[in-house]
């Protein structure tokens, strides 16, 4: 499978439809009440080109596209005509200032592209991971960088040639694609009177990551530890890890992230009958919120992207 940057044109005409949906697993107990799950971090857009096929050109283009995509074999851009920029609206026109992707700290020279969405007090951040690339712009401290900066329309990456200053604001605005799939095997078109067609249901859905994604740390399944100073684990070890401090004040660190796939997830639980132990970061700095395991008692961690598109452990 393969990203194809070829769009369908009438998607975008009037008459389409489709946006973000979500995934909450919702159980409901015999008195009524509910425990609600969100199951994605973020909402997944979906769209429907049947809906804005109206001549036989127009049935015959998509059918095209269809075959040359192999189905849902191979992703593609869409534009979501309700949002597509950067702006607050989704529609109105990118300026170098619209999005915050970044603090510099003279070092980092990677930042990845992102919107925010706000309602009352929450705020969800989204990564957009296809730019549209003569669109960008980009600015430190509210300066537009003309040069000295590329974008990858594959990813959404801007790259400095020379990392922003510690402390440096970096913002960036732009139009973006949706990468979608189609979401059906077969396409059934229809004439239905002179030179006009339709093909009622042509459902297309987001893709958001080509590159398959682990369930655990490693299928090695579990390993008991019992530890008398602070441990290092590593990456690939086991899922599970059983864990007896044989002295108090210890510290388990978690494997070092750079090398791990985001969607990673594992298990630690304190089996010993005395010592807590704390869990940290590889460096040794802490989680947040910050995790001490009492004796019978477990966490659960994640590693997943933050707003700019670093590797961060998340305590479930």
């Amino acid at each position: 499978m393969a990203f194809h940057d070829v769009p369908i044109a009438i998607v975008t005409d009037e008459g389409s439809a489709g946006g973000p949906e979500v995934n909450v697993a919702i159980l409901e107990t015999d008195s009524g009440a509910e425990q609600r799950v969100a199951r994605w971090s973020e909402g997944r857009h979906s769209f429907d080109a049947g809906y804005s096929v109206r001549t036989r050109d127009e049935m015959y283009a998509l059918t095209s596209h269809f075959r040359a995509r192999g189905g849902p074999l191979h992703s593609f851009p869409v534009k979501d005509l309700n949002d597509y920029t950067t702006a607050t609206n989704g529609r109105g026109a990118s300026t170098f200032t619209d999005q915050v992707i970044g603090t510099g700290d003279g070092t980092k020279t990677q930042f990845q592209l992102v919107k925010r969405y706000t309602s009352g007090p929450t705020t969800v951040v989204r990564n957009l991971s296809k730019p549209v690339t003569s669109t960008v712009r980009v600015a430190i401290n509210g300066t537009e960088q003309l040069s000295g900066w590329s974008v990858d329309r594959a990813t959404g990456i801007v790259t400095f040639t020379v990392a922003p200053t510690a402390g440096a604001n970096v913002t960036a605005g732009c139009e973006f694609d949706v990468e979608v799939r189609y979401d059906i095997q077969s396409m059934k078109a229809a004439i239905v009177a002179f030179d006009s067609g339709s093909v009622p249901n042509v459902p297309l859905i987001e893709v958001r990551d080509d590159k398959p994604v682990s369930h655990e740390w490693d299928a090695g399944g579990c390993q008991a530890l019992s530890i008398s100073a602070d441990y290092q684990l590593a990456a690939g070890a086991a899922m599970v890890y059983l864990v007896t401090a044989t002295a108090g004040s210890l510290t388990v660190r978690l494997p070092n992230p750079a090398s791990m796939t985001p969607g990673l997830h594992g298990s630690i639980l304190n089996v010993g009958a005395t010592n807590a132990f704390a869990i940290k970061k590889h460096d040794g700095t802490d989680l947040s919120p910050s995790v001490s395991l009492a004796t019978g008692t477990g966490v659960r961690l994640f590693l997943t992207l933050d707003s700019i598109g670093g590797k961060v452990w998340y305590v479930g």
